[in-house]
């Protein structure tokens, strides 16, 4: 952490054989410096080597490191401060390292709910104006579904999560709504597979927290208020995407 002689510039370890093939250079590198902060190594307030030297140790050119550092700027894990450096601002959740840094799996997931920001909140819109009684129905069964699961096994919470969402992508009766949900099972069972690490107090916690968010997605949805469906769907899934990067502090 910083000190009265000023900030460490902080080493960072590069395991250099993680940075082969199947994932874009910028992705991999990421989540290396990523799972650098999370585990300790890097601490709140340390200030990164310089691109120079970071691409010396990865490997790489400067302008692969600088993607790198945008995204972890964009995640607000990183501040870069005009002429002295990046420095680091929060600490993401120590959970996220069991996602195996490297693969590409934790970048997959932030990308994953990023682009769900984008296309569910206009799907909940759609859904407000176009849900059917029946389907309104269903979406009240699931919810219901939901308030009983606290505590219960991962693939129950996975699979209500999803029914929840898949469902109200069908009721915007757009059909690559719903082809671009399923396929993103795997992010979204990832971000699950994160939180279920956590102490079950903590857990308890975020599993209340989604209820009222997806509580005031339904309402909006049953109000046919598209404009409230969009902002409650977008507003979950935003803050969703922040409990992943700082699970332990994130409400």
């Amino acid at each position: 952490m910083a000190t009265a002689a000023g900030p460490r510039v902080q080493a960072v370890g590069i395991d250099a054989t993680e940075l082969g093939s199947g994932k874009l250079l910028p992705e991999r590198i990421y989540e290396q410096l990523l799972e650098q902060i999370a585990s300790g190594r890097i601490a709140r307030g340390d200030r990164l080597h310089s691109e120079n030297t970071l691409a010396q140790s990865f490997g790489v050119s400067r302008p692969t490191i600088r993607k790198a550092l945008f995204r972890l700027q964009a995640d607000g894990i990183v501040r870069s401060r005009k002429g002295s450096g990046n420095y680091v601002e929060e600490i993401p959740s120590p959970h996220i390292v069991d996602l195996k840094p490297g693969t590409g799996n934790i970048s997959d997931m932030l990308l994953s709910v990023e682009f769900r920001v984008a296309i569910e909140g206009d799907a909940a819109a759609l859904a407000a104006l176009r849900r059917t009684d029946v389907e309104l129905a269903e979406l009240n069964e699931i919810m219901a579904r939901q308030e009983q699961l606290l505590g219960a096994p991962l693939a129950d919470v996975h699979d209500a999560d999803i029914a929840f969402h898949t469902l109200i992508a069908d009721a915007s009766r757009n059909r690559l709504f719903s082809e671009a949900i399923r396929k993103l099972y795997v992010s979204v069972m990832n971000s699950w597979l994160l939180w279920h690490r956590m102490a079950t107090d903590e857990y308890g916690k975020l599993w209340r927290t989604v209820l009222k968010e997806h509580r005031a997605v339904l309402g909006a949805i049953r109000d046919s208020d598209a404009d409230a469906a969009r902002a409650a769907m977008r507003a979950h899934l935003t803050k969703g995407r922040r409990r992943i990067l700082k699970t332990s502090s994130s409400k």
